[in-house]
């Protein structure tokens, strides 16, 4: 019994809400506005409080192959107890061939309201994780330990719940996927083993065997040389994941080998030429005189980037995948430079901890996410009954609102117009972002793109260097994007029905314009920020309905209306396979 008190002693994290603490090398455009990081408190809830965190990973490692998304409960145990949370309203229960009434459906509907009331933070939003790839955590343990710097950020039980993430999401061959629930691939089973090794797990330890699992795996796979390019970047163990002696692999021959369970994107024949070419010819040139100034001064150009994009975020980045690269180069510059400390002062803003560990967010969706709660909230018109909540939550975003643009010259540093926007998280993250905006971002064709205008040739993409993703040389124009942009403008239009009254008419128009043309002939229409017809189906027609348009006068809509009657399952509702995204098909699930 005292070693189960002891055990679960040490297992109560909280999170905490706007604190920027005393850091000098920390800053905020807004007062640290929405800020969330974790704390260890060894000291926290009671010891039925910390049974109950306890039971929560427990449930979810025993049926971590059947829901592999955890459920974020955590932080919602925590606000619930704090807030002393009763849920008063009994749950609605609706018999086979029993009608479902006003009433019943009105209690349903306000059960969900005062739970999602007492869920909001004090700064008015709703904290949530947005994790999910299993390659964003280890390349920032493996920057950390490079730096020197693992121990120091990284407690005990910080290492404790990356290993429990890690554990939480092996797949049962022993491999890692490129995101939680799907197929092992060697860049992310790579990746997670070096992690489960620099967190201090034997080469045969971790929890059931992992470390052993994942290394079988690998070498059942013709090795770690296999990896795909983004991985062999990272690469740092040579002797456990090879199957010849580091010294004598020749690692040009290794450059465009990539596992089969990687290549979703093979290199074209252009971009194998390339870069060979540039590996005989221009290596070379570049290390000697008076080339190599050359090279000089392009690392000075791209640190130059690197500080702007730093400064103009808080340090906390575009998003976790650049954060350790960057902070990486920064510490390259001056291991003991301002930038570098700054960096290590805003790595706590990247962590989340749920039941299935600690993980790191993509990006944070403060913003994101009240927004669509905001929207959920006053659809129900319980407005009496919630006031402080939307009072609270529109307040959030008000003062979320980014306010400048991007310092000194932007354009020349590859940023545009930011003033007016929203970014997916807080205001100091500073990314706009279209669908938390609008007008700045349109393209010629009427779409709009997520993050800057889209741009570049289409053969671009023949130069793409990464083997499992694709899209990723030049930006593109989403539905999700042009339907969230469309119906923001025709808000604003109905406010302020004679401000720029024919621009907006037209933006409008040409936007709508893009939602018919890339209609899947089925009716649906492909989601790229979610899985995936039904999500773009969402956000076409609620699109296309803001622009004025209906059943009767547009055709799309018809057959958008068509396709989601005929996916209907038995049971009434709707369902869809992560693998529809991949594919570019619907696929049920």
């Amino acid at each position: 019994e005292d070693f189960v008190r002891e055990k679960l002693r040490k297992k109560m994290w909280r999170l905490k809400i706007g604190e920027g603490g005393n850091d000098p090398y920390l800053y905020s455009t807004n007062n640290f506005l929405g800020r969330q990081t974790w704390e260890f408190d060894p000291s926290a809830g009671t010891a039925e409080e910390r049974a109950e965190v306890e039971e929560a990973r427990l449930n979810f490692y025993n049926n971590r192959y059947n829901v592999q998304p955890s459920s974020d409960l955590l932080w919602q145990m925590q606000f619930l107890r704090e807030k002393k949370t009763q849920q008063t309203i009994p749950q609605p229960k609706i018999e086979d061939g029993e009608e479902v009434t006003y009433e019943v459906t009105t209690a349903a509907v306000k059960r969900s309201v005062h739970l999602f009331s007492a869920l909001q933070s004090r700064h008015g939003h709703w904290p949530a994780e947005n994790s999910g790839p299993m390659y964003y955590i280890p390349p920032l343990v493996m920057s950390l330990y490079i730096t020197g710097h693992l121990n120091t950020i990284f407690s005990r039980e910080h290492r404790k719940e990356i290993l429990r993430y890690i554990y939480c999401h092996q797949n049962e061959d022993g491999g890692w996927g490129l995101s939680i629930g799907v197929h092992s691939t060697m860049f992310c089973t790579t990746l997670n083993y070096i992690c489960m090794r620099l967190l201090g797990v034997g080469p045969d330890g971790g929890l059931n065997n992992a470390c052993e699992r994942a290394r079988k795996w690998i070498l059942d796979r013709g090795a770690v040389t296999t990896i795909s390019s983004w991985g062999k970047t990272w690469l740092s163990l040579r002797q456990e994941l090879h199957t010849e002696p580091y010294d004598e692999i020749d690692w040009s021959k290794k450059r465009h080998l990539c596992a089969k369970e990687d290549l979703h994107y093979p290199h074209t024949l252009l971009q194998i030429l390339l870069w060979d070419s540039l590996y005989l010819f221009s290596e070379p040139l570049l290390n000697r005189w008076p080339f190599n100034k050359l090279r000089k001064k392009a690392l000075k150009v791209a640190m130059d980037l690197i500080h702007y994009e730093d400064e103009n975020s808080r340090y906390i980045t575009i998003g976790c995948v650049e954060k350790p690269l960057c902070m990486l180069a920064c510490w390259v510059e001056d291991p003991n430079g301002i930038y570098f400390k700054k960096h290590l002062a805003r790595v706590v803003d990247c962590l989340w901890v749920g039941e299935d560990g600690m993980k790191l967010q993509g990006v944070a969706s403060q913003s994101w996410d009240a927004s669509l709660l905001l929207q959920a909230l006053l659809a129900t018109n319980l407005y009496d009954e919630i006031g402080p909540t939307l009072m609270k939550g529109h307040n959030f975003l008000k003062n979320s609102q980014v306010r400048d643009n991007p310092p000194g010259d932007f354009k020349r540093m590859f940023r545009h117009i930011s003033k007016g926007s929203w970014t997916f998280a807080d205001q100091d993250h500073g990314w706009q972002v279209s669908d938390c905006t609008a007008e700045s971002l349109k393209s010629k064709n009427g779409g709009y793109p997520a993050w800057e205008p889209a741009g570049g040739a289409f053969w671009w993409e023949w130069l793409n260097p990464i083997e499992f993703l694709e899209d990723l040389t030049k930006e593109y124009e989403h539905v999700e994007c042009t339907s969230s942009s469309i119906q923001a403008l025709a808000i604003f239009k109905k406010l302020y029905p004679g401000h720029r009254k024919i621009e907006i008419e037209n933006c409008i128009r040409k936007a709508a314009k893009f939602i018919e043309d890339v209609q899947y002939p089925d009716g649906s229409w492909y989601g790229s920020w979610g899985i995936c017809f039904f999500y773009g189906t969402w956000f076409a027609l609620s699109g296309l309905k803001a622009a004025g348009k209906n059943f009767k006068n547009c055709l799309a809509i018809r057959k958008g209306v068509e396709f989601l009657l005929k996916t209907q399952r038995e049971d009434g509702g709707w369902g869809e396979s992560y693998l529809s995204c991949p594919t570019r098909f619907y696929l049920p699930c």
